[in-house]
């Protein structure tokens, strides 16, 4: 008799939901990891390449911050992560359509079923 309530109770909790089962689907929680992956991956590649550009502009002079006063020298690690940011974002676009265009190839209907 105990045995049968307890099996009822379990029944009843798994009907119900303990709390333990996932709400999203396998297929969209699947999607969404694979997507912010490849925008991490996108990201860390995208802040590489501004990283060589940025000392490559510094470097053949295409980018020479002053560093005659003290101020200047003060204000030189600022300035350069100002020019490492504004190439950063120039490879916001690219990272924005490669996401985009993954998302319309799964279809988003995938995204938005959650």
């Amino acid at each position: 008799m105990e045995y049968d309530r307890r099996q009822a109770r379990v029944a009843e909790q798994s009907a119900r939901g303990s709390g333990t089962s996932l709400p999203v689907k396998q297929e969209t929680l699947i999607a969404w990891t694979s997507l912010y992956i490849a925008v991490g991956i996108m990201a860390l590649i995208c802040a590489a390449l501004s990283t060589i550009v940025t000392l490559d502009d510094w470097r053949t002079g295409r980018w020479a911050p002053a560093c005659t006063s003290t101020l200047d020298k003060a204000l030189l690690l600022p300035k350069l992560w100002l020019h490492w940011q504004a190439n950063y974002l120039t490879g916001t676009p690219v990272i924005l359509a490669i996401s985009l265009y993954y998302a319309s190839s799964i279809g988003f209907s995938v995204f938005r079923d959650i």
